[in-house]
């Protein structure tokens, strides 16, 4: 069958990435933060 879709990703406050995404056709599709805790 093969591929059918391909993902990236980028920092949230990586805007010039966000836009060549959006050049390159990709859409947005979640955003995420991480959390930690020193155990």
């Amino acid at each position: 069958l093969g591929c059918v879709e391909f993902g990236s990703d980028a920092l949230l406050e990586n805007s010039a990435s966000h836009a060549l995404h959006t050049a390159l056709g990709f859409e947005e599709t979640q955003r995420v933060v991480f959390f930690r805790k020193p155990l």
